[in-house]
């Protein structure tokens, strides 16, 4: 039995036995992965910013310039809140938000604890029609 004090460098595994028929192995070791959830919170200038277009990414190398999209595509809540509606293997994805360039974040071990994203301040984009219809004021 491992040590709580001692860090352990890989998973505690388990041995199934399988089923005869199944093939000629008779047993396999099974190791535990750690999951987490996909959640992220959207704000810009503190505020949250609801109704952007979320979509969530397995990002295989992290220079990767062409991540896997997962699907559901989600909208950020009331509250700025988009997370993906299932448990994900831990690590970093991507995530693309409407009108802003591909992010990398980390799962989380919870909902109540989603990784901030704090827009850029040129952005969200709007659109603001003919430039004739700006002034600029000191």
């Amino acid at each position: 039995m491992p040590s709580a004090d001692i860090p352990q460098p890989l998973h505690i595994a388990s041995i199934a036995r399988l089923p005869k028929g199944t093939s000629d192995r008779k047993s396999a070791v099974l190791t535990a992965r750690a999951m987490g959830f996909l959640a992220i919170r959207l704000q810009f200038h503190g505020a949250p910013v609801s109704g952007l277009k979320v979509t969530f990414c397995r990002v295989t190398d992290i220079d990767d310039g062409s991540p896997e999209d997962m699907d559901p595509v989600r909208l950020s809540a009331d509250d700025g809140l988009a997370f993906f509606p299932r448990l994900v293997p831990a690590g970093y994805y991507g995530v693309k938000i409407e009108h802003q360039p591909l992010t990398h974040v980390p799962t989380v071990a919870s909902l109540d604890h989603p990784c901030p994203v704090i827009l850029p301040v040129d952005r969200p984009f709007v659109d603001s029609g003919d430039f004739e219809e700006f002034v600029f004021r000191p």
